[in-house]
């Protein structure tokens, strides 16, 4: 279904500098969760056409999808892989900040280290997402004509109107009809 890729290395150094999680969560600091953040990546995007069964945990049923935890966390304690009903899949990590700056650079970080970890052969749109009139945040997207129905997406998510404006940044590796908004 989907072919091995390089993917995920600038995601997953996200402690080591590329995620650059600090602050990242509210009342702790994520870390980085492997020794190796772009043989991770890669590992798990490979995994992507065996529904990332060499990283699925412990996992729950709900109604229309399975949350598993996730076996090797990119980023320590903020990663799970989603399997929704029609058989579409998902790994993902996110981490919140109250601290705008603190998002961007994480943002900016992540999206340079997974194109320095996929390399080349996938290509990088970048956009800027909205809803319903509220801005988003932007989001970078990565796709590869060797893995045709996978993304790598990239986000810096910007609530609209909450009372308390946390962000949040992702990463999503799985299916294109599921990735975040």
């Amino acid at each position: 279904m989907h072919k091995r890729f390089p993917l995920f290395k600038a995601l997953l150094v996200c402690g080591a500098g590329i995620l650059s999680f600090t602050g990242c969560a509210v009342g702790s600091s994520p870390k980085l969760g492997v020794d190796d953040a772009c043989a991770s990546l890669k590992a798990i995007t490979a995994d992507y056409e065996n529904g990332f069964e060499k990283f699925k945990g412990s996992g729950s049923n709900y109604r229309s999808f399975k949350l598993y935890s996730a076996k090797v966390e990119l980023v320590k304690g903020h990663c799970e892989i989603w399997e929704w009903a029609g058989g579409e899949m998902a790994y993902a990590c996110s981490a919140t900040t109250p601290h705008s700056e603190v998002a961007t650079q994480r943002y900016s970080a992540t999206k340079d280290f997974v194109q320095a970890c996929v390399g080349s052969s996938w290509k990088q749109k970048e956009l800027e997402r909205e809803q319903d009139g509220n801005r988003l945040g932007p989001a970078t997207i990565f796709t590869s004509p060797s893995v045709p129905g996978l993304i790598i997406s990239v986000q810096n998510n910007v609530p609209p109107k909450a009372q308390r404006q946390l962000q949040s940044n992702v990463i999503y590796i799985g299916s294109k009809g599921k990735r975040p908004i």
